[in-house]
């Protein structure tokens, strides 16, 4: 049977580039904790289950700071000189370690994850409806077209 020592300090591997492998973690909940005190307006965000509040500006400005932070904590070692590590990334490379690590995170989806909150009368702060994300829900789906947009479309022409 395996107890939680293993659990917490069990690493996964992801291979970026030419076979250099990158140990990494899901973040705990003090990790996440600490990231949303350092970046409020991401706290906000995930609260309102809604990125709409941010500027195009403001998520280009918060997008590298908060992804190099993500893999600091996910690899480890979430500090400023770790961070600076990540900073060198291609940021391709860095987006594919932030996914990975978000995923370890939350290895059962957004969903389950609030479904715990609920089951602990915690979800208070996440609106009892789906977000979206740059159109989507939190499932994935695409919201449904609302009875006015569906007036306006336009027919194919024949």
């Amino acid at each position: 049977m395996v107890g939680l020592p293993d659990i917490a300090t069990f690493k996964l591997k992801h291979t970026i580039r030419e076979g250099l492998e990158v140990e990494y973690t899901g973040l705990s909940a003090k990790s996440i904790a600490a990231l949303f005190n350092r970046f409020p307006q991401i706290k906000q965000a995930v609260a309102k289950q809604s990125f709409a509040d941010l500027s195009m500006d403001k998520i280009i400005d918060l997008v590298p700071e908060i992804g190099t932070a993500i893999i600091a904590a996910g690899t480890g070692k979430p500090d400023k000189e770790e961070e600076a590590k990540a900073a060198l990334l291609p940021f391709g490379d860095q987006v594919e370690l932030a996914g990975k690590i978000w995923q370890a995170t939350f290895p059962k989806g957004i969903d389950s994850f609030l479904a715990g909150l609920d089951a602990f009368g915690l979800s208070a702060g996440f609106p009892n409806q789906q977000h979206t994300v740059n159109g989507t829900g939190r499932d994935g789906s695409l919201p449904l077209p609302s009875t006015e947009l569906s007036k306006t479309a336009v027919s194919p022409q024949k």
